[in-house]
């Protein structure tokens, strides 16, 4: 029907984005219910990101038509998945199968020739594989033609194998051993084919070679490489269908060390690459060096349990059987002539110096013939790590405020210091389950910070276990509201050390160590006993007429519900010492205050029986408020006047606008808390009313 839009007409598409050469096969089977004739096909290449269409215009890329001619079915069908794959010098295996078509084949004939020209006749045989086939010459490209033999003379057309041959390491499958070879090595890329994509070259077109090297449990395989060419090399191991990457690099003096520890045997690749396009001679040099006869142990770790006494661990070494162990702790990197023996693999309450870089140091005893093994050592810092800053002193925190704890903490800091400890000074303190809020102030106001802070919840002296990143922060600007911490429900009441840092680049924050533009500050987490009586939260004052508010809060999120609650609304920013106004409910409406004075609402739960929560800040009502202006000015018809009232700010003029902005009405030179304007020659309509104040603008609508 002359187009390709049709149900199933449709077939495959292919997709290359790594900038290499690539070849697509596919098999297209033709329907059943297809009527004989011709028909067309259309191939297409295309830029990635455009979508496949048959007609549609593309900036890049090309089409290519050809005839199908479907015809009769054959009286003998053609082998598919015709294949030879060069295994060893001189060496293939051959095969292919039956479509499975049409009566069952007498047998095959098969031909392996360098031509892609099919022979007369070929050799006979009866199944569908010739393994260990021997008729090829190393390095040469061949291909493999095979026709079914379906009696009486009657025979399929060739089908004819992508092209295959033998060259040592030109395939996984066949990788050099470098075992039968002699360290130093040198071979050259010429003439290999491009058979592998590294994942540090994926745009290269460059021939490679493979080797390999059997590598026993407890072996150690280190292989460095020089080079006369601009060199690519991937290391793996495993096999060819199943690996794990070890290193790729296009540094051609790079050494590889991997020791076998897995268990078992394992086999490890080199592949020979080069960057883009290049190719050339290559030398390899290699040591396969067996286990020490005393294996050392591995996986050192420690485990502060206080400033003076640590714990520690290790595994058991690779190979061997271990008679003991022997540790020690120093705060020298150079290890002991002995230390102290045990046979298990940990040992607790070591002895430490507090606030200093020390060292476990471990090694493996063995038989008396096999001796010792080489020490093993790991530094470690015993107690919280000291964040450094050597590279700014422009950026700091001047201030830390928490709130919403049951007491609360407010520092100052007037200069640059890479890190502070205050947490012998400032604590904030709370209840499994309770939550408090901090902010931070920085020197510039322009300056942006991210912001992280930890707090270590299992006193292990160190802020890297899952959950003590308690808040990691976007770009934030002085003052910062940095967040809400809740502490979990499950968490023991006791101290707790929390750190805040800052950071004007780079991002995440790191707990530990350098971070050139920033400061890092360490506080005091009290966790104490849940209360009794659990507090409201989210008071809030919400302004009605001028001179009147609605005062309102939720029950405690923890707990049971209060059997009421206590309010004081009044201008002291000081929390009440003593009882406040008894409510049933958590809202009060209409309250009157003076809008000259800016106010606070303190709310408390009570339990019964004289038990009452902590008090509750609600949001201070300023007068100097944007909230506050806003709900101040009230704007209503009135007859065909517009009547405005301002409260206690004097007005300096009045806009009125439609609500396509348009301006309809304007006053200046008001000066007075109440204006009626009349005369106002407006059509009924919805309109913004722009209320013109020292203080700010606000805006109203009203249907006039």
């Amino acid at each position: 029907d002359l187009d390709f839009d049709d149900e199933g007409e449709f077939i495959r598409t292919h997709e290359n984005q790594n900038f290499v050469n690539a070849d697509f096969t596919n098999t297209i089977s033709i329907p059943g219910v297809i009527a004989q004739g011709n028909y067309r096909m259309r191939l297409r290449s295309r830029s990635t990101w455009n979508t496949g269409s048959p007609c549609g215009q593309y900036d890049y890329g090309t089409a290519q038509d050809y005839a199908i001619n479907i015809g009769d079915p054959p009286t003998c069908y053609v082998p598919v998945t015709v294949t030879g794959v060069g295994v060893s010098s001189g060496v293939a295996n051959l095969s292919w199968a039956s479509q499975g078509l049409g009566s069952d084949p007498v047998g095959y004939e098969y031909f392996v020739t360098t031509s892609t020209t099919s022979p007369e006749s070929g050799t006979a045989i009866t199944g569908t594989s010739v393994p260990g086939y021997t008729g090829i010459i190393d390095n040469t490209w061949y291909y493999l033609h095979v026709r079914t033999n379906c009696g009486d003379g009657d025979y399929s057309q060739w089908a004819i194998s992508p092209r295959f041959r033998y060259l040592a390491g030109d395939t996984c499958a066949s990788a050099i051993d470098l075992a039968t070879q002699t360290s130093p090595y040198s071979y050259s890329t010429v003439g290999a084919g491009n058979d592998f994509t590294s994942s540090c070259n994926t745009w290269g077109t460059a021939p490679d070679l493979y080797y390999s090297m059997v590598v026993p449990n407890g072996y150690t395989f280190v292989i460095g490489l020089s080079t006369g060419y601009d060199a690519v090399h991937t290391v793996f191991v495993g096999s060819c269908d199943d690996s794990d990457l070890i290193v790729c690099t296009d540094n051609d003096s790079d050494t590889t060390t991997w020791e076998n520890t897995t268990g078992s045997t394992q086999t490890v690749y080199w592949v020979q690459d080069g960057y883009g396009t290049s190719t050339g001679t290559f030398t390899l040099t290699w040591t396969l060096t067996p286990p020490p006869t005393c294996d050392r142990p591995r996986a050192l770790d420690v485990n502060l349990t206080s400033l003076t006494t640590t714990d520690a661990s290790w595994d058991v070494p690779n190979t061997g059987t271990p008679v003991g162990y022997e540790y020690a702790v120093t705060t020298s990197a150079t290890p002991p002539a002995s230390g102290t023996y045990t046979t298990a693999t940990s040992a607790t309450g070591i002895t430490v110096t507090p606030n200093v870089n020390s060292f476990l140091h471990v090694r493996t005893v063995c038989s008396e013939a096999d001796g010792n093994s080489i020490w093993v050592s790991i530094p470690f810092f015993s107690g919280y790590c000291v964040p450094s800053n050597t590279t700014s002193t422009a950026y700091y925190i001047t201030g830390v405020t928490s709130t919403g704890g049951e007491t609360n903490f407010a520092s100052t800091s007037t200069g640059f210091s890479a890190f502070t400890d205050n947490t012998a000074t400032h604590s904030v303190s709370t209840y499994p389950g309770g939550s408090f809020s901090l902010q931070a102030t920085t020197p510039t106001a322009a300056d942006n910070f991210i912001y992280s802070v930890w707090i270590d919840w299992n006193n292990n002296f160190d802020f890297t276990d899952e959950g003590e990143r308690v808040i990691n922060t976007g770009y934030l600007i002085t003052p910062a509201t940095l967040g809400t911490i809740t502490v979990p429900m499950t968490v023991v009441p006791g101290t707790y050390r929390m750190r805040i840092r800052n950071a004007h680049f780079g991002a995440p924050v790191p707990a530990c160590g350098e971070q050139g533009s920033g400061e890092a500050e360490d506080y005091t987490l009290e966790v104490v006993p849940a209360p009794s009586c659990f507090p409201p939260y989210g008071a809030t004052i919400t302004t009605t007429d001028p001179g009147y508010a609605n005062l309102s809060w939720s029950p405690p999120l923890i707990g049971g519900t209060p059997s009421g609650y206590e309010y004081v609304f009044s201008t002291s920013s000081t929390p009440p010492t003593g009882n406040g106004t008894p409510s049933a409910s958590f809202f009060v409406g209409d309250v009157e205050y003076n809008p000259l004075q800016s106010v606070y609402l303190f709310v408390r739960s009570s339990c019964g029986g004289g038990d009452y929560s902590t008090w509750v800040t609600a949001q201070i009502l300023g007068t100097e408020s944007k909230d506050f202006l806003a709900n101040s000015i009230v704007v209503y018809k009135e007859g065909s006047a517009i009547n405005i009232t301002s409260g206690n700010t004097l007005m300096k003029g009045v806009t009125i606008y439609d609500t396509r902005g348009r301006k309809l009405y304007s006053q200046a030179d008001i000066n007075n808390t109440e204006v009626a304007l009349t005369g106002l020659q407006i059509q009924q309509q919805v309109v913004i009313v722009e209320v013109d104040t020292p203080r700010g603008k606000v805006s109203k609508r009203i249907v006039f």
